[in-house]
């Protein structure tokens, strides 16, 4: 990926993705940020983040612009003398922050019960060779197999169907520019993707991927630059 497509990916500007590459720390913003974009970034990339964070860490000096803020605070009950805290303050202190515990974790697991929500914007297929033979579907199976002789349903004349062969970074975005798809797909797995045309899509690795286009296959070979990325309109 180019540093503006990084830059786009994690919500930063090129500036800043130049000086993350570059290790200029005079550059950035405070630790904490910086560390979140490193996380981000390794994420994007697939790379381990705790050994980079280490790194980054080790770069830090205390006089750095970096460190701002983050010196240790000094608690309440360190900075006041013991003699002037009584007993029933302690004990009182220690309750409610036992009763703080207890609604935190009341409150955890109601929500772990929850059902969760599947995004309805993209679902993954996978491709008949990557797919094990006890392996869950993607989507349900109807209760009665269709009749005999019956077609298999059209797709969508506006859905996108993406195969790949390898790995590859995508980005789709509908008319209105939200967007639809922006992640890396692993190869041997297949996206479908739906909204409102005319699509604007980014293709790392572009000629690893076959696409379609409402149940029509796609040529990416006119839209494809050296660095293997396609860049296309579909209507």
């Amino acid at each position: 990926m180019s540093r503006s497509d990084v830059a786009a990916q994690l919500r930063l500007n090129s500036r800043q993705i130049a000086a993350i590459e570059a290790e200029d720390l005079a550059a950035l913003p405070e630790a904490p940020f910086v560390r979140g974009y490193l996380r981000n970034y390794a994420k994007l990339v697939d790379l381990p983040a705790e050994p980079l964070l280490s790194l980054l860490n080790a770069k830090l000096k205390p006089a750095d612009p970096l460190h701002t803020g983050l010196a240790a605070a000094v608690s309440p009950l360190q900075s006041t003398p013991r003699e002037q805290i009584s007993g029933p303050l302690v004990i009182t202190g220690v309750v409610l922050l036992l009763l703080v515990l207890a609604a935190l974790g009341w409150w955890t697991m109601r929500g772990d019960a929850a059902p969760a929500m599947a995004p309805a914007a993209a679902v993954t297929v996978p491709t008949p060779a990557a797919t094990p033979a006890a392996a869950p579907v993607a989507e349900a199976e109807p209760d009665a197999a269709p009749a005999q002789g019956a077609e298999a349903p059209r797709p969508s004349r506006t859905a996108l169907r993406l195969t790949f062969s390898d790995r590859s970074w995508v980005e789709i975005r509908q008319a209105d520019g939200t967007v639809l798809l922006s992640q890396n797909n692993a190869g041997g797995t297949t996206r479908i993707v739906d909204g409102k045309p005319p699509y604007l899509l980014v293709i790392g690795n572009a000629s690893k991927v076959a696409l379609e286009y409402g149940g029509q296959p796609v040529d990416l070979a006119a839209s494809i630059s050296r660095d293997d990325i396609a860049r296309l309109r579909l209507e």
